[in-house]
């Protein structure tokens, strides 16, 4: 597809600001980060200025690959424009690109420089506080969002969720998730339920998340069950590690990472001859013994 649209964009006659965006926009929706860049040096080289729907989509392609030094370019450019206060998409993606980039004080200036803050704003104000795990900030955030009249949505409530998780606030985090069901009605989805199962495993509940696993419509869902693998390794629960592994097998017994952790699981608790069953198993199953690059 991202050849098919350099090929067009080579045979155009006039290449324009509008020709260049769409091209840049193509390697940026196909995480191709680099060549999104390299384009934007090209346009620099022949003297074409980029417009916001441009400069859009190459801080979209920075917070992908995390170049704070290009980032830092781009706002610049931004800044020089004088559109950031009229474009909400252009704004969100500065905001967005400053929290993948960790440079959180940054994205909340140019969340609060700005006076447009759709729901994606505030979305990804939230989660960059949530991946430092910052969960006071996520909650003033999360109250400032409500009372200025904006709709919590799914991914909202997957940062918050994640926050949670990080933090080992269980109680809330039960509370968000029922209040996102009962509530605000929205639909849990397998990234919802992964949190969930994260923030139980994080904190010793495996029973509990083993009994989420089973209610839920996601429980042949593999990605699941290796996370309460994950928890297992950490506490060191080999039982409901050992039932988990069988759950992952049953769906796809060449799971290399499944073999790995439970083998792991077995030599920390010191039961050797389990792991070299383990191992055994992997091999008569003719799972690779690494991930597949």
């Amino acid at each position: 597809m991202v050849h098919r649209a350099q090929e067009v964009f080579n045979e155009l006659h006039t290449q324009d600001v509008f020709s260049w965006s769409k091209l840049i926009a193509a390697y940026a929706e196909q995480n191709l980060c680099e060549e999104a860049v390299k384009c934007f040096r090209n346009l620099q080289q022949i003297g074409i200025l980029p417009d916001s729907v441009t400069l859009t989509h190459l801080l979209k392609a920075c917070s992908s690959i995390g170049n704070m030094s290009f980032g830092t370019e781009l706002h610049l450019r931004v800044e020089g424009i004088g559109q950031l206060n009229e474009d909400i998409l252009l704004n969100n993606a500065l905001i967005d690109m400053y929290a993948k980039c960790g440079m959180l004080k940054k994205a909340r200036d140019a969340f609060n420089r700005c006076h447009l803050h759709d729901d994606i704003a505030w979305t990804a104000m939230i989660t960059s506080y949530a991946q430092q795990g910052r969960i006071d900030d996520v909650f003033r955030i999360l109250y400032s969002m409500k009372i200025n009249g904006n709709k919590l949505n799914s991914i909202t409530f997957i940062s918050v969720l994640t926050a949670c998780s990080h933090v080992g606030y269980v109680e809330e985090g039960m509370l968000w998730f029922d209040a996102m069901v009962r509530k605000y009605l929205i639909p849990p989805t397998l990234e919802h339920y992964t949190c969930m199962v994260d923030l139980l495993g994080r904190a010793g509940q495996l029973e509990k998340a083993v009994d989420l696993i089973k209610r839920t419509p996601f429980h042949s869902n593999i990605e699941l069950w290796l996370t309460i693998m994950g928890a297992c390794h950490k506490g060191e629960n080999v039982d409901i590690a050992r039932y988990a592994f069988h759950q992952v097998i049953l769906l796809d017994e060449t799971c290399t990472s499944a073999y790995i952790c439970m083998y792991n699981i077995f030599c920390q608790a010191g039961m050797h001859e389990d792991a070299m069953n383990i191992e055994a198993l992997r091999i008569k199953r003719h799972a690779p013994k690494k991930f597949s690059q």
